[in-house]
């Protein structure tokens, strides 16, 4: 309520809203929008919006609106995102049903009924995914264009430019480290083909912390044959995973290359910048706090 009276008293001409937890019942949803976008679903906060892509797309289907457009990123979407859309009567425009996108080399194009964007810049933002994230934040541009017209050259200059503090973010050294914030499966897919295309040789150290109600067994899976060294680094929040629960993911896939024991973040780090040669990479990811904890102490 404090952060929306403020924005009220600033005059802005676009709120854009984050609805955190799930959709329905987030209170962020008291707002009603002009647009809804939903990107992707995929299996998070599983204690609150239930533990199948379809309860958690009915949960997430809940900021949309009647006769208010209701963007869909994702064209295998669960079922349960554009049935409830439908049901209520909201505009649905779905990736690949009702707009679409093209790579052609090194640059891309977007149709979308009538309208049409064509050799448009690589999204600043890398991986695959970041297309399919671009083409739906087009699809809401256009659907507003009538309330909120958007030229050629900002969009342009939009995807070129953005940026996001500790997603992907590179901090230069000896070693070098790598911030990303991604904390689910399909967030941390996107940062194994980062690393791929950009760091294909690289011994990596990863300190590493997540949330409880994440799914932690499958993210350390998925990882476990980039990173050489992982060390637990504790988190002073309520909702974070103890490093002793980690861990015992990590016994549970007989990975033994993991070191615990920190009295806090700073030490974690420290102890696996202290380990990692100078061409070698440090990797912080897991968590929103647990970037924000090295952005404070040492950005």
């Amino acid at each position: 309520m404090a952060a929306l009276c403020l924005f009220a008293e600033a005059g802005l001409d676009v709120q854009l809203l984050e609805v955190g937890l799930g959709g329905r019942l987030d209170a962020v949803n008291i707002v009603d929008p002009d647009v809804a976008l939903v990107t992707t679903i995929a299996l998070d906060h599983v204690d609150w919006l239930g533990n199948t892509v379809e309860a958690i797309g009915r949960e997430k289907a809940g900021i949309f609106r009647q006769s208010v457009p209701a963007v869909i990123g994702d064209a295998a979407a669960p079922a349960s995102l554009r049935q409830v859309a439908e049901r209520i009567g909201a505009k649905v425009y779905q990736l690949e049903h009702d707009f679409a996108y093209r790579k052609q080399g090194e640059t891309w194009e977007w149709q979308g009924g009538e309208r049409a964007y064509r050799d448009l810049p690589a999204p600043a933002f890398k991986g695959e995914q970041q297309y399919r994230n671009a083409a739906a934040v087009l699809m809401a541009v256009s659907a507003l264009q009538e309330q909120l017209p958007v030229d050629d050259a900002a969009i342009r200059a939009g995807l070129r430019q953005a940026s996001l503090l500790g997603r992907f973010q590179l901090v230069a050294g000896k070693p070098r480290v790598l911030l990303d914030v991604g904390h689910n499966p399909q967030a941390v897919g996107t940062l194994i083909d980062y690393l791929r295309d950009y760091f294909p040789a690289a011994t990596i150290h990863a300190v590493f912390a997540m949330m409880r109600d994440k799914d932690i067994a499958t993210v350390v899976q998925m990882m476990r044959e980039r990173v050489a060294r992982w060390y637990l680094a504790p988190l002073d929040n309520p909702r974070a995973a103890e490093p002793a629960l980690i861990e015992s993911h990590f016994r549970q896939l007989d990975m033994a290359n993991v070191d615990s024991g920190f009295a806090d973040f700073s030490a974690a780090f420290q102890a696996a910048r202290a380990a990692a040669g100078p061409d070698e990479l440090v990797l912080v990811f897991g968590s929103f706090f647990l970037v924000s904890e090295y952005l404070a102490k040492f950005s």
